[in-house]
């Protein structure tokens, strides 16, 4: 259990608008009660009284055994909304919990959503989202989940806090890749070496054809070949071998000074969109920084670690230069 969750209160209250006139009407009838002693005054006194203590009761069993999930997007890009979900799972078998919000908290301490459930039934899960929109590139923590109510007279917000500790990072904001870098020499996209290959795909010239042996692969069988002379015919297709793109970037710099941080922030979205196009284009991308490399691939899997490594890419002051002799500016794609 973290340290802090030792001096942090299990429940924490609030009173609304409505409830601290509630409170002034409740001391206005008790003064005037003990001043009278007018019986009648009294029994309005309790009655008054016996709503707070209602609300507090109400408002607390709305709020046990409630658990909340939540569902993190698979991609996250800084300046783009994206969809957070919040599940909540009513574990109460006897009474239904009402006017529920779950505000999505960030480690330092802002709200990143909130959500609104306005009945959650006995053993129900209900599921809502919110979207979420980072600032900037980088990591991106959540801390905890805030569960409150109003229930049931609106007079007081009682609140609880799960903790629900998660990390994102935020990919680099899209921008349109700059013009005038493009990989070195030759055109981009996949080129046949002229090596037959027998594994299934659909890429690739014919190359030739052969009799069917068992063992190989049934998706290669030419199904037109094989009517034709009466028996199975496997077909050979050119390997196609993808052009090889690597990004260097320069993270050297000096912390203290605000323009390196605004030139690297450049750099680093004009890297992530020269790597998107590139992987469109078919080639394979790799990465090189300063302490990082990262080898040539291809994949929504890669693409991912690129754009996770770049929105992590911060100055560095004593790294070693990136693995390549020279570079544009402070990117360059070499092929």
């Amino acid at each position: 259990m973290p340290p802090r969750r030792w001096f942090r209160p299990p429940r924490r209250l609030r009173i609304t608008r409505a409830g601290g006139w509630y409170i002034v009407l409740t001391l206005g009838v008790g003064a005037a009660a003990l001043n009278t002693g007018n019986n009648l005054l009294f029994l309005v006194l309790g009655l008054l009284l016996s709503g707070i203590v209602i609300s507090g009761l109400l408002s607390e069993w709305a709020l046990q055994r409630i658990r909340v999930k939540r569902e993190l997007p698979t991609v996250l890009r800084a300046g783009e909304p994206a969809l957070v979900g919040l599940r909540v799972k009513n574990k109460n078998q006897f009474w239904s919990s009402f006017s529920l919000v779950v505000e999505d908290r960030l480690e330092s301490g802002h709200v990143g959503g909130r959500c609104f459930f306005l009945k959650v039934g006995p053993g129900e899960t209900r599921e809502s989202a919110y979207a979420l929109t980072p600032e900037r590139r980088g990591e991106l923590q959540l801390s905890n989940v805030r569960l409150s109510t109003q229930f049931p007279f609106g007079l007081f917000e009682k609140s609880r806090d799960l903790d629900l500790p998660a990390k994102l990072v935020a990919f680099p904001r899209r921008v349109r890749p700059p013009m005038g870098i493009s990989p070195e020499g030759g055109r981009q996209g996949e080129q046949p070496d002229r090596h037959p290959r027998t594994t299934a795909s659909a890429e690739g010239d014919l190359h030739g054809l052969k009799d069917y042996r068992i063992g190989d692969d049934v998706r290669l069988i030419h199904w037109k070949a094989t009517a034709r002379h009466r028996r199975l015919i496997l077909a050979e297709r050119e390997r196609l071998r993808r052009r090889q793109v690597t990004l260097v970037v320069d993270n050297r710099g000096d912390l203290s000074d605000p323009r390196a941080v605004e030139a690297l922030d450049r750099a680093v979205e004009n890297a992530a969109a020269l790597a998107e196009r590139q992987l469109a284009d078919g080639s394979e991308v790799g990465l090189s920084v300063s302490g990082i490399s990262l080898p040539p691939g291809a994949g929504p899997g890669h693409a991912r670690s690129l754009l996770s490594t770049l929105g992590l890419l911060a100055i560095t002051e004593n790294g070693s230069a990136p693995n390549v002799s020279s570079y544009f500016a402070s990117v360059k794609v070499s092929g």
